[in-house]
């Protein structure tokens, strides 16, 4: 009889110690799991997560006097020389891109504007092409609709005037559409001829699924 007891003291605390071990062991393996669903969730997330503004091209601010009125754009390109009304880019929706222009050394740029595209992952193509004109009317009376920026009226007067900043000289407009999403480069050519280019940022048409913090 006590032989039986000690049997059943030993059983239950070798019970014991097994519960402890496994309880362990899923500890052990709970971070491991964690961090192979985030390595899952960033791959499945990369095309559309949010980037750093220095990934990209940095934007600008233009305006235009309208009717007393200080209408004010964002322009993503190269300030006082090239760059296209800022806009959300998303991946296969056909996209109408206006383009503005700067004197360059007392020219108007003027002709045939192509834009190439490069997916900087994939190094995927993509061409599109317009003519460049001269402007003679105001940028909101363009084809597409564009968000203008609020002009806060206690703006100091050295703030108003890097607002406004040069009225470009030209413009034109291409028509995109990107195969992929990620980080884009668009080099303009004006006349065959390289002014520079823009990183851009084009995103799935989902909803938006951000990086897990490492």
């Amino acid at each position: 009889m006590k032989f039986i007891g000690i049997l059943i003291i030993c059983t239950i605390l070798l019970s014991g110690c097994s519960s402890e071990k496994n309880n362990l062991v899923a500890e052990a393996k709970e971070p491991i799991i964690k961090e192979q669903a985030q390595k899952r969730i960033k791959a499945f997330s990369r095309g559309n997560a949010e980037l750093n503004d220095s990934d990209l091209t940095q934007t600008f601010t233009i305006s235009e006097k309208i009717k007393d009125v200080m209408m004010v754009y964002e322009v993503r390109g190269e300030e006082n020389k090239y760059g296209f009304l800022n806009k959300p880019l998303i991946k296969n929706k056909e996209t109408n891109i206006e383009w503005l222009f700067w004197s360059l050394e007392n020219e108007k740029p003027l002709g045939d504007l192509r834009i190439i595209c490069t997916n900087l992952e994939t190094k995927q193509k993509v061409i599109g092409e317009g003519k460049i004109s001269e402007k003679k009317g105001p940028i909101q009376d363009l084809p597409s609709n564009y968000t203008t920026i609020p002009l806060n009226r206690y703006k100091t007067l050295s703030e108003d005037k890097k607002i406004n900043g040069d009225i470009p000289a030209s413009l034109s407009s291409t028509t995109i559409s990107f195969p992929q999403s990620g980080i884009w480069e668009i080099e303009v050519l004006v006349n065959e001829k390289t002014l520079g280019d823009i990183k851009v940022f084009v995103q799935n048409d989902e909803a938006n699924i951000h990086y897990l913090n490492d």
